[in-house]
């Protein structure tokens, strides 16, 4: 009886099933968003005074307030005059 050791857990089923599901997902999720995207356009063709989505803004802002958090503390001693370590 011959012991396939690792490749008998990780053989090429395995894998191209792993692959296919992650092809399926990554798919299903960019098909989503496509669609949610011409929603937006046309509900924003239809009605203009609700405003579009800039996501480019939004995350952005999310990243800029998150580095301003981060670095808080550290600015605040600089500011101070004391020497973070």
């Amino acid at each position: 009886m011959k012991k396939d050791g690792i490749h008998g857990f990780l053989g090429w089923r395995f894998l191209l099933n792993m692959m296919q599901q992650f092809l399926w997902y990554s798919f299903s999720v960019g098909f989503f968003l496509l669609v949610f995207y011409v929603f937006m356009r046309l509900f924003h063709a239809v009605r203009p005074e609700y405003p579009l989505l800039n996501l480019r803004r939004i995350f952005l802002s999310e990243t800029v307030d998150v580095l301003q958090n981060l670095l808080h503390p550290y600015l605040k001693l600089r500011v101070l005059g004391v020497k973070p370590s």
